[in-house]
């Protein structure tokens, strides 16, 4: 009969693996005393589960303070806000603009990339020339 006793640190520290031959090991922060290769595996899936679930949240909380954060910078501008009515058609304006840019944005990237070779290439010549003349004024002294 296999019986598990684990201790488990708190924090995400609490288990520490090591990738070897299509194996995971657990190493001295989690204790796993007679424990089958289900168990070890339990545990693992536990960690796993766990982890998620913390990225989770921690996204759940990030978005929140982000609304909230909205809301106190409308609360702020209140006055501002109403000088300029806005429709729903304003915001579908705006994000058609947004659209508009992104998809610039993105095609502007491939412009840039030709114009950094284009710098590159002009620094390589440089280097290039540079070397050239050195060799060239190695050989004068030279002879």
């Amino acid at each position: 009969m296999d019986i598990i006793s684990a201790i488990l640190p708190a924090g995400a520290e609490g288990i520490e693996l090591s990738h070897t031959g299509g194996e995971y090991e657990l190493y001295s922060e989690l204790k796993i005393h007679n424990a089958s290769e289900f168990h070890r595996h339990q545990v693992l899936d536990e960690h796993f589960r766990f982890s998620k679930l913390d990225k989770y949240t921690s996204l759940s909380t990030f978005i929140y303070h982000n609304y909230v954060q909205a809301l106190d910078s409308i609360r702020t501008n209140e006055d501002f806000l109403h000088q300029f009515p806005m429709s729903p058609d304003d915001f579908e304006a705006d994000l058609s603009d947004e659209h508009l840019y992104l998809q610039t944005a993105a095609s502007k990237r491939k412009e840039d990339s030709v114009e950094i070779d284009y710098v590159k290439a002009l620094l390589e010549l440089e280097d290039a020339e540079y070397v050239l003349c050195s060799c060239l004024a190695d050989s004068l002294t030279i002879s």
